[in-house]
């Protein structure tokens, strides 16, 4: 994943083919409707933060003028975030707090959870954040420059993931 897709913003592509397997897996139960309902809700979810990450490579397009990540690199390293580029840089922390089900974002992984069997479960619980975590660590070394921008909102999101986690 991290070595093919270092250089364009198909990670984000890439997050989704990772995501795709998951909802047949999930409802490979037949018959059984709980399973069915939690890969609906993890489909919906999904095609929700697609079109986030959609919407925040737009904006990100728009203020650089880059899809590489070498040239946002560049081009973040050149100039100061507009507010377009910070929305842009927020939206896609945003779709990544998703893959890894971090706190305002992680209604979908219960109930996909519990919907699906014992191994699918444990296949969503590493894959998923295995591909998050690594699309995280690519968009934090490519906006390197702009760590005022990514490093208060990946602090307050793990603070809060693990608040959450440990009191509920």
């Amino acid at each position: 994943f991290f070595f093919f897709f270092h250089r364009r913003l198909l990670a984000i592509v890439a997050l989704e083919v990772v995501s795709l397997p998951t909802f047949a897996l999930v409802a490979l139960r037949r018959g059984e409707r709980r399973a069915a309902e939690a890969a609906l809700k993890a489909f919906v979810f999904s095609i929700a933060s697609v079109a986030v990450s959609l919407y925040g490579i737009a904006l990100l397009y728009g203020t650089t003028g880059a899809v590489a990540f070498d040239q946002l690199s560049v081009a973040s390293s050149a100039s100061d975030p507009t507010p377009l580029a910070t929305a842009g840089l927020v939206m896609l922390l945003a779709v990544v707090a998703f893959k890894v089900a971090a706190v305002p974002f992680h209604a979908w992984a219960p109930d996909t959870y519990q919907g699906a069997t014992v191994p699918v479960a444990a296949y969503l619980s590493v894959v998923s954040k295995a591909a998050g975590f690594s699309a995280l660590l690519l968009i934090t070394w490519t906006f390197a420059a702009w760590s005022e921008v990514w490093a208060p909102v990946v602090a307050v999101l793990a603070a809060i993931t693990m608040l959450v986690g440990n009191l509920v």
